[in-house]
């Protein structure tokens, strides 16, 4: 009966070890990378044609922000865009395929124009 309680303790000892431990991991992330991980983020939605200026402003300001030894409003910003981010990629196939729409209707109504006036 003892011997039950006692491994009890230990597996709830150990679980909650490892909460703190994967805890601090995450609170111990490195900001370099969480900046380039978004960067790359950021440059896949440009190769997709989508407006990312302000991304790469705000993240310019993060990046700023790591050098003057300033991480932890680096990674608040980091937080505001990845929301931003999230959203804008969840949209970007829709976003893609309204511009592909919008660009060849434009060719096709200024190639229409001269059979119109004909």
């Amino acid at each position: 009966m003892n011997s039950s309680r006692i491994c009890v303790s230990l597996i709830l000892l150990t679980l909650l070890i490892g909460l703190v431990f994967q805890s601090a991991v995450v609170l111990c992330e490195d900001p370099y990378e969480r900046f380039l991980e978004m960067y790359g983020r950021v440059v896949n939605l440009a190769l997709k044609g989508i407006n990312v200026s302000q991304y790469v402003i705000a993240l310019n300001n993060a990046l700023q922000l790591l050098e003057e030894n300033r991480s932890e409003e680096a990674m608040e910003l980091m937080n505001r865009i990845e929301a931003n981010l999230s959203e804008l990629e969840s949209r970007a196939d829709s976003i893609v395929f309204s511009q592909t729409v919008s660009k060849y209707a434009t060719a096709a109504a200024i190639l229409s124009l001269p059979v119109l006036v004909y």
